[in-house]
């Protein structure tokens, strides 16, 4: 299971830029490069940088980053038309994005070993939500920056 948003090429959005564009840009491939710029540069730099200020956790390391690359490198995306759909194929995406309690099913506890500490055992383990798929504000400028330079670069192409 994933977790998912995705973005459309509106009138109020993208479809005034096309109609700045003296060659025309594409609804398909503004959205192509608008999820591409998600995907290779602002999703990668949530995580490395944590730029939406995820809180310390209790146990030592960065919880989005302590399962290796998984999360970083699990999103993907597809276009349809003129909609994106950024997804992140990484099996427990939709816990850290949407927070959970963990609880024991076939033991009366849980018994784990966060990194640095010992063994401690619990009845359940809450796992605070730390969202990193929505549009936020760094977001939407990012994409922005990147579909206005693919239409300059498209408006001095010769003709």
């Amino acid at each position: 299971m994933g977790v998912s948003f995705s973005a459309k090429v509106t009138k109020d959005g993208a479809t005034l830029a096309l109609k700045r564009t003296a060659k025309g840009v594409s609804g398909p491939s503004i959205a192509d490069r608008a999820a591409h710029t998600m995907v290779h540069e602002v999703l990668p730099d949530v995580f490395y940088g944590n730029l939406y200020g995820w809180k310390k956790t209790l146990r030592p390391g960065m919880p989005l980053m302590d399962t290796g690359t998984h999360l970083v490198s699990g999103f993907v995306y597809k276009v349809a038309g003129s909609v994106a759909t950024i997804k992140n194929l990484f099996r427990y995406a939709h816990i850290h994005d949407k927070g959970a309690t963990i609880r024991a099913k076939n033991k009366p506890l849980l018994k784990f070993k966060p990194r640095g500490l010992g063994w401690m055992s619990k009845k359940q383990v809450v796992i605070p939500a730390r969202r990193f798929m929505y549009w936020s504000a760094l977001a939407k400028a990012a994409v922005m920056r990147s579909v206005n330079s693919m239409i300059r670069t498209a408006m001095k192409r010769p003709a």
